[in-house]
């Protein structure tokens, strides 16, 4: 049986670096052994240009060239060790949606958040946390898009989906549309002095993606999972990406806004013709 070495590749990066390692003190030894021998060789060969001052200026130079090249290398390595944010579940998600959104709030008194679930069941703590521990502040805008299953799509699609899923979220997105309205209801004073703003949108389709949206700019993603008959949602893992990072962040926005926007466009349009 031929053994496999189970070590990942070292990056190119690594690698050079590692060879400047071990090159770097020799180099640096022969550059000062030169500076000081320079002297003598200047009485021997007779030199009119000063040989010292001319080795002085090359491992000058040649010093910084090296520790240039140390902190650029280090640079990459960094950058390339880094990885993408990710969390098991809702559970370790919730307490980073809250410090980001709170954040905004602090430095520029106003936030969008934007969620995708398939009953938005998880959500419902986080909107009450957002507007409690926010509500009594002064000059805030607080807004909250939602979007969730249409039930009314279950029951029309009913015959071409599984049993299971149709009972678990038919129900339950009835509920929390109800709970929905029930903060509406509750913080109609907050609506009507525009500090905040809840809505509800609704998709005809099966979600393959979910998360939390920070005004654009952070972006807690996941995506949705079939285990056997279930469809697993917002609940799940996450991935963490802002719009200025190295992996992508800016278009997995783009992407999620995408969805919901035409999420939300088709129900508009379906709403306003009933």
């Amino acid at each position: 049986m031929v053994g496999t070495n189970s070590h990942p590749a070292k990056p190119p990066a690594q690698i050079i670096k590692e060879m400047y390692q071990k090159a770097k003190k020799p180099l640096i030894f022969l550059l000062l052994f030169l500076v000081l021998i320079s002297p003598y060789l200047d009485g021997v060969l007779g030199n009119k240009i000063s040989l010292t001052a001319l080795l002085a200026g090359i491992g000058t130079l040649m010093l910084d060239i090296i520790f240039g090249l140390e902190k650029k290398l280090s640079d990459v390595l960094k950058k390339d060790s880094r990885q993408i944010k990710q969390y098991s579940d809702w559970q370790e998600v919730q307490p980073e949606v809250l410090k980001k959104i709170n954040r905004q709030l602090k430095i520029a008194k106003h936030v969008k958040i934007t969620a995708i679930g398939l009953a938005l069941r998880t959500h419902q703590s986080l909107i009450g946390n957002v507007i409690n521990s926010n509500k009594s502040q002064d000059k805030i805008k607080i807004e909250i898009n939602l979007m969730m299953i249409d039930k009314e799509f279950l029951e029309r699609e009913k015959e071409h989906l599984p049993q299971s899923l149709i009972e678990e979220y038919h129900d339950i997105s009835k509920g929390q549309e109800s709970n929905i309205n029930f903060w509406k209801s509750r913080h109609k004073d907050l609506i009507e002095a525009g500090k905040l703003k809840i809505n509800l949108y609704k998709y005809d389709y099966l979600p393959n993606l979910y998360g939390v949206l920070i005004d654009d700019d952070y972006l807690f993603l996941g995506h949705t999972l079939w285990d056997k008959q279930a469809l697993t949602g917002a609940g799940g893992f996450y991935e963490y990406y802002e719009n200025d990072d190295d992996f992508g962040g800016l278009q997995k926005i783009q992407l999620f806004n995408s969805w919901f926007n035409f999420a939300k466009t088709n129900y508009e349009a379906k709403s306003s013709n009933r």
